[in-house]
């Protein structure tokens, strides 16, 4: 059965079989996984509402469980920004039991999507904890990285707040992306974001200065990152130019 029919599958059960819950539960798996196309997929099909999928426990989460987050290390280190130990995630434990429930499923519907969706689930063990991050740590980096950076979300996981939804989404997702080397996925959240012109131009100014970041001698990760910049910068200013000849008309 080609891609195209499984996800056709998904979309039609998508609201009987899967919960909520463990729709969102899939959506962080395929970011974690770098699945880009699942990732589209999901949202284009609204079968994970992004206004009430990114809160602060999520995102805090998401950057906790990159498998290789070794550019995020680097460029911590190199602004300084010590990473904080942080708690383990309840939703790492309820991921875990999602997977179980979705891959056991007996019904021929769901054990279609099951084949579709299993290999979202083959993770790596967690990562050692002394190397977890929160998002007052990303909230200094940015801070470092940009010259100006606040918000009010990006605070210590608590209990009253645990469930606050960030209020752009595709913005935080995007520099989740970015500072994690999530190209495709990164462009994917420019994309959909709703200020996407000075979204793009942070976006530049992180990749700027992460290529900074890294030895000298890692020569292609600084190409890598340099023309990811680039792409980035052209791409806005076209976007600039066609708005500008836009109210011209």
């Amino acid at each position: 059965m080609t891609p195209e029919v499984s996800f056709a599958c998904l979309s039609i059960i998508g609201a009987s079989v899967f919960p909520l819950g463990r729709l969102k539960a899939i959506m962080s798996t395929a970011l974690l996984e770098d699945r880009t196309e699942f990732v589209q997929f999901l949202i284009d099909l609204e079968l994970v509402k992004m206004q009430t999928y990114l809160d602060m426990h999520t995102l805090n989460w998401l950057y906790n469980n990159v498998e290789d987050a070794s550019i995020l290390k680097t460029t911590l280190n190199y602004y300084g920004v010590i990473m904080k130990k942080g708690s383990p995630s309840l939703i790492g434990t309820a991921l875990v039991a999602t997977t179980a429930n979705v891959l056991s499923m007996d019904t021929e519907t769901a054990g279609e999507a099951n084949r579709v969706l299993e290999m979202l689930f083959q993770r790596g063990p967690e990562r050692d904890k002394g190397d977890w991050t929160n998002l007052p740590t990303i909230s200094e980096l940015l801070l470092k990285m940009l010259g100006s950076f606040s918000s009010p979300y990006y605070e210590d996981i608590m209990p009253f707040n645990r469930e606050r939804l960030f209020p752009e989404p595709f913005q935080e997702l995007f520099i989740w992306a970015v500072l994690n080397n999530r190209n495709a996925l990164a462009m994917l959240f420019w994309r959909y974001a709703d200020d996407a012109v000075p979204l793009g131009l942070i976006g530049c100014n992180l990749y700027h200065r992460m290529a900074r970041a890294l030895p000298s001698y890692d020569t292609e990760g600084r190409v890598m990152l340099a023309n990811q910049k680039s792409y980035l910068e052209q791409t806005s200013k076209e976007m600039i130019e066609l708005c500008y000849s836009k109210s011209n008309v």
